[in-house]
């Protein structure tokens, strides 16, 4: 059932079971609006984060956190596509860190890990393979992409949201 619920210039407005939000709901904390899916009085499922009146992520949640797949914004503009865990890019997405620059591939704990390249004013500048950040062994850009597009079936998807934009 509706419910609005208050907690110290915090409301929530939403489904609430046996006392806690559970389903669908919105959230308006300090700075920020969760609206989305709720289990536990925990963020879980799919939502949509605003913080300071600006789109900052849409995606999807589990254990109030980052999980699976979504899409980070900063200052509102779209900016990463991919997947997340526990708040942090993890596994395969496209993050542009710059107007005129992108990585493609894969990360671990928001550093590149795996294979991936990155792509400055449209050209690929590096390719191979990624450890901690840093360019563990060059391969070449052809094969790369090979690998993302066998590993991964939305990479064309994922790249054209982020590089194309």
């Amino acid at each position: 059932s509706a419910y609005t619920q208050e907690y110290c210039d915090e409301i929530y407005i939403g489904n609430v079971i046996h006392g806690e939000r559970t389903g669908r709901g919105k959230y308006y904390y300090k700075n920020a609006v969760y609206e989305g899916d709720w289990k536990s009085n925990k963020r879980e499922g799919n939502g949509v984060l605003f913080f300071n009146h600006k789109l900052f992520y849409d995606g999807s949640w589990e254990a109030d956190e980052f999980n699976g797949f979504g899409k980070g914004y900063q200052k509102g503009s779209l900016n990463y596509a991919g997947y997340w865990k526990n708040n942090l890019r993890s596994g395969f997405g496209v993050w542009r860190y710059s107007p005129r620059g992108a990585y493609v591939g894969e990360f671990k704990k928001h550093l590149y890990n795996g294979v991936g390249y990155i792509v400055v004013d449209g050209s690929i500048v590096q390719s191979g393979r990624w450890f901690d950040g840093e360019l563990a062994e060059k391969i070449s850009a052809k094969d790369v992409i090979k690998k993302l597009r066998l590993a991964y079936p939305f990479y064309d998807s994922c790249r054209n949201i982020i590089i194309d934009n």
